[in-house]
């Protein structure tokens, strides 16, 4: 079903950008989309497919709340705002709000911390820059202590990795 929609809807391979959570989501990613890829005629298209977790995870260790809104909204070069850049006509930006943070790995690295940095970001991603919302907090707390990696509480891997795969396509091809 997700190589048929995204034969249908011309989607390129998808990106996963950000930080370290993100590293182990584009392996993932790619591990998916290289076997559809192998399919026997399927070709990928050429509307972009972005995901990206807006680095927040290793943000809430340094960056002030007010910070983190400035970083969102900063030009990254003349004229330009990273996270709110016009997009090519037709992709999909999504952003992969989460996974729920297990324990306190570093000062400050919380996950009520985290879902105000979420909130911020929240009207200026959605509602102003049209990305697409991907929240995983829920499904990562319940595999967050059974994961591998996730000894620090925060690169919560493995099965709920699968799950953002899944709310994402179905978010994007309405499948599962």
């Amino acid at each position: 079903m997700i190589a048929s929609c995204w034969t249908a809807g011309n989607y390129a391979k998808p990106l996963a950008r950000g930080d370290s959570v993100m590293e182990f989501f584009r392996e993932y990613l790619n591990l998916r989309f290289d076997a559809i890829e192998a399919r026997p005629g399927f070709q990928f298209g050429s509307r972009s497919v972005h995901v990206h977790n807006l680095r927040l995870t290793h943000r809430i260790w340094h960056d002030s709340e007010a910070d983190w809104f400035a970083e969102l909204l900063r030009p990254t070069l003349p004229g330009s705002r990273e996270f709110l850049d016009p997009f090519p006509e037709g992709g999909v930006r999504v952003w992969a709000l989460g996974p729920f943070f297990s324990s306190e790995r570093e000062t400050k690295c919380t996950q009520g911390r985290a879902e105000r940095f979420g909130n911020l970001a929240r009207p200026v991603l959605v509602e102003e820059g049209g990305w697409r919302e991907a929240d995983w907090r829920n499904v990562s707390m319940g595999l967050s202590l059974e994961t591998a990696t996730a000894l620090d509480g925060m690169h919560v891997i493995g099965p709920s990795m699968k799950v953002l795969f899944h709310v994402i396509m179905n978010d994007i091809c309405g499948v599962s």
